[in-house]
């Protein structure tokens, strides 16, 4: 038996009445929110792994299950693209150069707030970037004066 607690626990609040199609739906149910909730794809799991050591010229091969779970959070609110962008604009950061990337970790990413933090960054920088082209990319018009 693999629940024996919720088995348990049906048979208390149950007794004899319950059928066996309620009890295999119900015990159906808390496999799939213990279990199936818990863990990223094995391809996303690889995707991030390969994308942050080739960002940040690392060497991880392998994300413990708490930090999985985190990234599960991470792809409900954030696309790869997104998960990329931040993981290179904080990459730009003159304070994690000079610390070599060191507080850059697959756990650091696997938050939230780190996660908007950096592609705040990243939008503020290219809206910057955006804007100093347009300043620089105008040219007076010359207008044929006679005079």
């Amino acid at each position: 038996m693999k629940h024996k607690n919720l088995n348990a626990a049906i048979d208390n609040c149950f007794g004899p009445f319950v059928t066996e199609n309620v009890r295999q739906t119900i015990l159906d149910a808390a496999e799939k929110d213990a279990y199936v909730e818990a863990y990223l794809e094995s391809g996303d799991k690889a995707w991030i792994i390969d994308r942050f050591n080739e960002i940040f010229n690392k060497k991880s091969r392998i994300m413990s299950q708490a930090v999985s779970k985190k990234y599960n959070t991470i792809f409900k609110h954030f696309s790869r693209v997104e998960i990329e962008c931040a993981m290179k604009t904080a990459s730009l950061d003159e304070f994690h150069k000079k610390n070599s990337y060191k507080y850059c970790t697959l756990e650091y990413f696997s938050r939230v707030d780190q996660m908007d933090k950096w592609l705040t960054a990243a939008t503020s920088e290219k809206y910057m970037r955006e804007r100093e082209e347009k300043k620089s990319s105008f040219v007076l018009p010359k207008f044929n004066v006679k005079g």
